[in-house]
């Protein structure tokens, strides 16, 4: 169930994501990201069941 809410999120293979906000006092919060245009905030258990890697850098030119 949560994994299907994550994806209508954007939260798919490929999709660009920013970590804004890593939980409250001693870190146990919830984790802010940001999914493409959209802000969302997840649970850690659901957090740490995403798998991220850095994409190719753009070229700089």
């Amino acid at each position: 169930m949560e994994g299907q809410r994550l994806r209508e999120f954007g939260l798919c293979e490929g999709a660009s994501v920013e970590a804004l906000h890593h939980g409250g006092l001693l870190g146990r919060g919830p984790l802010a990201v940001k999914i493409g245009r959209m802000t969302v905030a997840m649970r850690r258990n659901h957090a740490a069941a995403v798998e991220v890697s850095t994409g190719p850098q753009e070229a700089q030119v």
